[in-house]
């Protein structure tokens, strides 16, 4: 799903530093609050990559496990997955509790998504 470019406006505080908001769709897909902490990484000359920690792949980890509930639609779920296979994970692993059914259901679907 490709999603419309938001506008942003930079802001000063301090006596160095920068803040753009973040959209707040994006952070309650991410599962983040107030007071969580993200990767900010420079990619290339003209991008930031913005990660959450509990993304933030270390070089000795293959795998990866996110929690989803039956709350999350999805999307979410999705967008989750394409997270992870972006920051290279060959094992991704689902904790679920009732929601295990409908995303079992949705396999094929997410896997013709990821290309995999």
């Amino acid at each position: 799903m490709v999603e419309k470019d938001q506008i942003r406006k930079i802001q000063f505080t301090g006596k160095s530093s920068f803040i753009v908001s973040l959209p707040k769709d994006w952070v309650q897909d991410q599962g983040l609050k107030q007071g969580d902490q993200v990767s900010v990484a420079r990619n290339g000359s003209s991008l930031l990559e913005i990660k959450p920690m509990a993304f933030t792949k270390t070089t000795s980890q293959d795998s990866a496990t996110i929690a989803i509930s039956s709350t999350e639609d999805e999307g979410a779920v999705l967008r989750k997955l394409i997270a992870l296979y972006f920051l290279h994970y060959h094992l991704m692993q689902v904790a679920h509790h009732i929601f295990y059914n409908q995303l079992n259901n949705k396999h094929l679907d997410l896997r013709y998504q990821l290309h995999i």
